[in-house]
Formats: C-alpha cells, structure tokens, sequence
C-alpha cells in the first residue's frame, strides 16, 4: 500500500519537472526571446485566382519547419525534402506559435506545404522577442 503514494508523488515531480512554463513578455510588452505569433493555414483552389479576402484559414495544428535560409539559398539541385526533414520543426497546436530557435533567419513552412516567400521568412537574433504571424494557404487546383 505505501507503493501508491510514493508512486503518486513521483509522477508529480516528473511532471512538474517537465512542464515548461513559457516566458512572460517585458513590462512594455515586447514578447520574451524567441519567435512568438499564431499560424493558420487553409487549402483550396488557386484557378482562378481567388481574392484573398475570400479564403478560408483554420489555426494550424502540427509540425512547422525552420529551414535555415542559408542553405535553402544553397541547395541548388539538392532535396529540399532532406533539407526539411534535417532542419528545426516544433510541434504547433491551434496556431499557437511559441518557439526559441538558434538565432539564424529561417524560412518556416508546415509539414505538407514548400512555400518560399518573404511572408514565411523571419529573422532571430539571441536574446530577442519577434513576434510574427504565419499565414499559409495550398493550393489544390491550379
């Protein structure tokens, strides 16, 4: 009988131990270091062309990909599938995007998606808050 509360005890530190509390934004409201914003994503027809105001995007939930922009801007003829799948990715859960990669500028896609504009680039610099919103749409129809 004494297993059961030390049993219980023992989950609680482990998960208190795990939990990650994210950092607060400063006292002007800046957020805390890191890239910080809300991800939608929405899918449909591209011909004809649709006026954007007319979409629909849902908050995003699953892996979203940093690829460092440098060697993206480098892979020539290379896999853009193996460069995704060796770079960064955070789990992201109804477009809550709270993440604190190296600092670099990357290039930030979802797992089904390979787009590369300047709206899904960001650039972090250590020690600094960015706060961004990702906005991606594919296209089903062309």
């Amino acid at each position: 009988m004494k297993r059961l509360p030390l049993l219980s005890a023992f989950g609680l530190l482990l998960a208190l131990g795990c939990a990650r509390e994210q950092p607060a934004p400063a006292a002007d409201g800046t957020p805390a270091a890191g890239l910080h914003g809300q991800v939608t994503y929405g899918q449909g027809d591209c011909m004809p062309v649709i006026n954007e105001a007319l979409r629909s995007y849902q908050l995003y939930t699953g892996e979203l990909y940093f690829i460092r922009k440098a060697e993206l801007d480098q892979l020539g003829t290379g896999s853009l599938d193996q460069l995704k799948g060796a770079s960064l990715h955070y789990p992201v859960l109804n477009g809550q995007l709270a993440v604190n990669p190296p600092a670099d500028t990357y290039v930030v896609m979802p797992a089904n998606l390979y787009l590369y504009t300047s709206a899904n680039t960001v650039r972090l610099t250590s020690g600094q808050g960015v706060q961004q919103n990702f906005k991606f749409w594919k296209c089903l129809v062309y």
